[in-house]
């Protein structure tokens, strides 16, 4: 798999430059905007005169038209721009679109959703397909509402993260699962997870040697370098004819969610969001029933 010193380009990075003259403009329209309001009223309750508010209401449509950035194109760009740039890097045949997802039902017989929950969504999806396998990869955000100790009511996410599945054309798998969470049952079957050996990552599965023979040693340092590399939970299983990679950060960073308040150009913050999709690009990559 590629480093992410080959993705990182000077082109890669001139691109990056123009999504955060986008960001600044909208900044400086809102500084702007406000300047003018604040200025327009501020005259009008001196004089009382309602050329004041006429002239604001002029003077920011003919802004808007002429210097208007909109927050949507910002943030369609900045996704277009580094979560689409990295999937069809890693994933060259596939195809990006911001308004996709994983489907919850395929996640939930990945058996990485367990429940079904309140809200469902995500963006994100990069696409493609290895010889007639299908593969997807988003970003996905899960959650209910509960309650705090103090009884009010908040937001609880049940998974936020980057999730992945490779769809097998003809093989199916056994059941498998490695996470670093406990899990007690699968479909209402209860299971006994065993600790993995040297890391704090627990397995079950129904066959002994498929497991052996798929997660081979070198896979399974990958995924403990991953986890010590990067702080992030991680959830992978094989059901049927699907297998499934999760990823899952300890911290959620502002930055993924194009905020215009955060610089585009943050190259810790990109290599983040690589390192997630290319550990779940090159496990989809690397499994597959035998």
């Amino acid at each position: 798999m590629a480093s992410f010193q080959q993705f990182y380009s000077e082109s890669f990075r001139r691109e990056v430059l123009q999504v955060e003259k986008l960001r600044r403009q909208i900044i400086i329209n809102y500084f702007v905007i406000g300047f003018v309001l604040l200025a327009g009223f501020i005259f009008e309750a001196i004089t009382w005169m309602l050329v004041g508010i006429a002239f604001i209401v002029l003077f920011i449509l003919f802004y808007i038209r002429t210097f208007g950035v909109s927050t949507d194109h910002f943030k369609e760009r900045f996704f277009r721009q580094i979560q689409g740039k990295i999937g069809t890097f890693l994933l060259p045949n596939a195809q990006f679109d911001i308004n996709r997802y994983i489907k919850l039902s395929v996640l939930q017989d990945a058996m990485l959703l367990s429940i079904a929950p309140g809200q469902y969504g995500g963006r994100n999806l990069i696409e493609g397909r290895t010889g007639d396998d299908l593969i997807q990869i988003s970003e996905i955000d899960a959650w209910g509402n509960a309650k705090n100790e103090k009884g009010l009511a908040v937001k609880e996410h049940f998974f936020k993260g980057w999730a992945g599945i490779r769809v097998q054309h003809k093989s199916q798998f056994p059941v498998s699962i490695i996470t670093d969470q406990a899990i007690e049952e699968i479909s209402g079957k209860a299971i006994n997870m065993q600790d993995m050996d040297a890391s704090d990552l627990l397995f079950w599965t129904d066959n002994q040697d498929w497991f052996d023979t798929i997660f081979t040693p070198a896979i399974l340092l990958k995924i403990v370098q991953f986890r010590e590399n990067t702080g992030c939970n991680v959830y992978i299983s094989t059901h049927g004819d699907t297998v499934c990679v999760a990823t899952i950060p300890k911290v959620q960073s502002a930055y993924s969610d194009a905020g215009i308040w955060n610089r585009v150009e943050n190259e810790k913050e990109i290599e983040k969001i690589f390192r997630q999709e290319a550990f779940i690009a090159e496990l989809l990559l690397s499994l597959h029933a035998v």
